[in-house]
Parts: C-alpha cells; structure tokens; sequence
C-alpha cells in the first residue's frame, strides 16, 4: 500500500460520543416539545447527515412540523449542553492522533455538523490543534452518504485518493467515503450496521486504538 499523507476524521460518534451523549437527546427533546411522538431507529437515521438532509427525512413523515422551530430547539438545548458539561472523547481517539501526528501524517476533520457546532465541539474536547483543516456540512452542497465532501478534503491537499485514510462511524459516512475511493477505517458507534458496509471497508474496528497497528503494517 502506498504511504499515507492524509486521515481524514468524521467527528460526531467518530471523535467524540456527541451522538449518544447530545445529538439523540436534544433532537428527540425537538420533536417532544413541538408535540410529536418519535421512536429510536428514526432518529439513529439521522446519523451522519447534514441538517438539511435530515430536515428532508423529517419532513417527509411529519408534514406539518415546523423545521425552523425544531432546530431552534435542538441548537439551543446542544449549546446549552456544551457550555455546561464535559463531552466524551472516543476510546483511542487521542492516542491515535499523538500517533499520526508523531509520523508526519496530517489530520483533518470531515463533519456534516455546522461550522459553529464543530468548533465549540473541537474547542470543548482539547482536540482542535490536532486538525489542520476542517470542513463541515455548511460547505458543502451535497451530504453524506455523497462522496462531496472527502473529494473536496483531498483537493485542499492536492493528493489523491490512495494517499488518504477515512474514519466514519456511521452508514452514511461510511459509504461517503466508499464513494470517494479512499480506504475507510470504519468504527460502528451504536448505528444501523449494514453488511455492505462492513464489506466495502479497509478495516471494521472496535475503537481507534485499534488502527495503530493497522497504519503501521499497511500504510506507513
């Protein structure tokens, strides 16, 4: 395999456990406070995607739901959460960064959160100067499960997709990056796991510290 120049992080459920510990809470509070029901497998579908992307899921089950007010909900309640507890980092995920950065790789965030979400998410959990480059879902056009957003992550660079690795945790991502031709490092967090995903990967991992040992035979 050639030697890899680039690893590129998906954040939430990935980084850091936002998904379990934030996300699926304050967007189920969103459908609770505007007076709808919702079950669990719906809201683990959101997994991954960009608000927009999630609004059209939304919305083609709750017609009538005011998607503004849904957000303005969820937005505040994770700002709120944010400003006032400590959010948990992912098994291996700091020990995985010291190694990449110790053999020159350089490391970059691929997230379909909003700007301002990323940055106070990074910014609370000490892990923003390990990334020298961060996209998120407002810059882009087109989300997860879209290749967009890796292929835009390798032309900052200039390099190509074998100079690249992937680490998502959720089907859509996952398959973003599959799309994108770039070995994926997969680490199921608590989502839907499809087989063909798990197929499609370079590796399927129980945490990052796994994939120490994996870069090592492989990549470097």
């Amino acid at each position: 395999m050639k030697k890899i120049r680039l690893a590129i992080f998906d954040m939430d459920g990935t980084l850091v456990d936002t998904e379990n510990h934030m996300w699926f809470v304050t967007e189920k509070n969103g459908f609770l406070r505007l007076g709808y029901e919702v079950d669990d497998d719906f809201l683990i579908s959101f997994r991954g995607r960009t608000n927009q992307s999630i609004s059209n899921i939304i919305l083609e089950r709750y017609k009538d739901i005011d998607i503004e007010a849904y957000w303005k909900i969820v937005y505040e309640e994770n700002y709120a959460f944010l400003e006032n507890n400590s959010i948990p980092i992912m098994e291996g995920a700091f020990e995985l960064l010291e190694f990449l950065k110790a053999n020159n790789i350089t490391c970059s965030v691929a997230t379909s959160t909003p700007k301002k979400m990323t940055n106070l998410t990074l910014t609370n959990t000490k892990l923003l100067p390990y990334f020298d480059f961060v996209l998120t879902g407002d810059m882009i056009t087109k989300g997860k499960p879209d290749p967009e957003i890796y292929l835009k992550s390798l032309e900052h660079y200039g390099i190509e997709n074998n100079e690249a690795i992937v680490f998502e945790d959720a089907s859509a991502g996952a398959r973003s990056a599959i799309n994108a031709h770039i070995p994926l490092f997969y680490v199921p967090n608590g989502g839907a796991r499809l087989k063909e995903d798990e197929e499609d990967a370079f590796v399927v991992l129980n945490n990052l510290n796994e994939a120490i040992d994996v870069i090592k035979t492989n990549f470097l």
